[in-house]
């Protein structure tokens, strides 16, 4: 039994403090709405190394973990490398530019986008990938996660006491508020507008601060 399916806590941490939702009213609402299921492929991510053997003529994988995202990015530059036979399984597991990353263990989440790349990917198993179909933007559908509305099903959808964890099925069973791809686009590049001028200030303060 998952306590917070029956007692719920309608306040959500957000950049602008603390956000009531109603989660019922906001369900029966005239908002359009999908599930993520309808609109994108949610996978899972792999278990390394010990799921399968590492193939001594296999192809080179990077593979992402939880100390690569950081801040909303991937860095590349520290990550552990494998080299699997390519098979379906491992496909399977693959994320492409474009794929939206989600952490799925802990009390905090990670997301990011996985930009334009010629390295061969694949996600751990402490991630669920999102693809969207072409009808959808990666972009706004992590602005939409990190949103008050998205954090609270992130959190609600949670399980486990000491680690919490969020299962594909409940992130294939978020609702998402369906807009056009051209407003989806709009929101993405003010998002990520917004974020880049957040970190600017951030690195400009950091400075200021050493300087002193």
């Amino acid at each position: 039994m998952q306590p917070k399916r029956y007692f719920e806590n309608s306040e959500v941490d957000s950049p602008i403090g603390r956000v009531r939702f109603d989660r019922t009213s906001f369900e029966s609402s005239n908002v359009p709405k999908v599930e993520m299921k309808k609109i994108a492929e949610v996978f899972r991510g792999f278990n390394v190394p010990s799921s399968i053997a590492e193939s001594s003529e296999g192809v080179e994988y990077k593979v992402i973990s939880l100390p690569d995202v950081q801040n909303g990015e991937i860095n590349f530059d520290n990550m552990t490398t494998v080299r699997l036979e390519e098979t379906n399984r491992i496909r399977a597991y693959q994320v492409q530019p474009g794929d939206l990353i989600l952490s799925c263990r802990g009390f905090t989440y990670k997301m990011a986008v996985v930009p334009e790349t010629n390295e061969q990917l694949i996600i751990s198993n402490n991630f669920i990938g999102i693809r969207p179909k072409e009808s959808f933007d990666s972009t706004y559908i992590k602005a939409y996660l990190e949103s008050p509305v998205g954090q609270y099903y992130l959190n609600y959808l949670q399980k486990g006491a000491t680690l919490t964890v969020i299962s594909r099925d409940d992130v294939e069973n978020i609702p998402i508020i369906d807009i056009p791809l051209a407003t989806q686009r709009e929101i993405g590049s003010a998002f990520i507008e917004a974020d880049r001028e957040l970190k600017e200030r951030i690195r400009e303060a950091e400075e200021s601060r050493i300087r002193k």
